[in-house]
């Protein structure tokens, strides 16, 4: 009896003290996760415009810093990054990564993942530096271009640290956190009416029109069209290969030297790979209610600077196929017909009226619907 009181008692005690070392290690680890978590560094991540105007079609380029909090502690230094940047799809696409020294100081591209759907782009990026040739204080983390795709209003911002994720690392045991404020938020402004291009210094003619047939998507978001601008002796000047810009929206933009044109009574006429002519006498197109437009006398001012020109009432017609001559005939229609449904690359770029990537049906009721208007416009 007194054998088998000795042995319970003995079990309470291992019990009891197994019990007292969870509890203190408990109370250990606790304290040891808290002071961890308040010992992390702060990383300010902000961006760089934090307001932007910007035209439709139009690429911009917005940077991404990170500020460590002034230390001369070797470890307090930032040797990998890992970050989400978001934007609206709807208003923004994402166009690429900018090359740029000043914003390379992570030198070693990990990854890079873009998803437009949702609107977000990853990047990861370390440095094999030795400890003190690692970026401290403030430096350009990367550089990323947006292109505009819809008149609107949105925001380019950083996705909020995850809990179980790890955004930056340093060369040694120090912990960081993301510090997200009021500048880590980009606000972009996107005016449907404003045509300035990124590169357009100078005195230049920005062009908004469209082409028949193309309406959201196309097989190549670039075309080459040709501009020529009478003055008022009806004397022209010619631009060829002009290059031109499709929005999603169902346009191009595209942008013409003037040099040293300028003053009044002007006409413009343009001409795509696929069309015929059409020439404007206006500014801004004024279409009839039956959706007919002629012009007759020029009536545009061209003025130093950005000229912008809204020409996209009226679409380019179809009709006019390589070797180009000026006119839709038969001659037209046969070309194309030799290559319905011959999808090689030879005849995609010369009769995909369209821009859909083949050439079919579709195509050659283009070129049929628009016979009666057998001409371009000329001088």
């Amino acid at each position: 009896m007194i054998n088998k009181n000795h042995k319970f008692v003995k079990l309470i005690i291992v019990l009891l003290t197994t019990l007292a070392t969870l509890i203190i290690m408990l109370l250990i680890t606790n304290k040891y996760l808290y002071r961890s978590k308040a010992s992390q560094i702060p990383v300010d991540v902000y961006l760089n415009p934090l307001q932007k105007s910007v035209g439709l079609n139009e690429t911009f380029k917005v940077s991404v810093f990170l500020a460590l909090p002034d230390t001369e502690n070797f470890e307090s230094a930032i040797s990998a990054a890992y970050l989400t940047i978001k934007y609206d799809p709807q208003i923004l696409r994402f166009s690429y990564l900018e090359k740029s020294a000043d914003c390379n100081l992570l030198e070693k591209q990990v990854f890079l993942r873009q998803n437009q759907s949702r609107g977000e782009v990853s990047l990861a990026k370390v440095s094999l530096k030795r400890k003190e040739e690692l970026p401290r204080a403030v430096f350009c983390f990367a550089q990323l271009s947006f292109t505009a795709v819809k008149s609107g209003t949105a925001q380019i911002n950083i996705v909020p640290q995850n809990q179980k994720e790890i955004n930056i690392v340093g060369p040694g045991p120090t912990t960081y956190s993301l510090n997200l404020s009021a500048k880590s938020v980009v606000n972009i402004k996107v005016d449907e009416n404003n045509l300035t291009l990124t590169d357009a210094s100078g005195n230049n003619l920005i062009i908004k029109f469209k082409l028949q047939g193309i309406s959201s998507t196309t097989r190549t978001n670039k075309t080459k069209i040709s501009v020529t601008i009478y003055n008022s002796a009806n004397e022209p000047t010619e631009f060829k290969n002009v290059i031109a810009t499709f929005n999603p929206l169902g346009f191009f933009v595209a942008k013409v030297p003037l040099g040293q044109l300028s003053g009044t009574g002007y006409s413009i006429a343009l001409k795509g790979p696929y069309h015929l002519q059409k020439k404007f006498c206006e500014l801004e197109t004024k279409v009839s209610l039956s959706g007919s437009y002629s012009c007759n006398k020029g009536d545009i001012t061209l003025q130093p600077g950005n000229n912008n020109a809204y020409f996209d009432k009226l679409a380019l017609p179809v009709g006019d196929l390589t070797p180009q001559d000026g006119l839709l005939t038969t001659k037209d229609v046969v070309i194309l017909e030799d290559c319905l449904e011959n999808n090689d690359s030879s005849c995609i770029t010369t009769t995909d009226v369209n821009y859909d990537g083949k050439v079919d049906i579709k195509d050659k009721e283009l070129l049929i619907n628009n016979m009666r208007n057998e001409y371009e416009d000329v001088r």
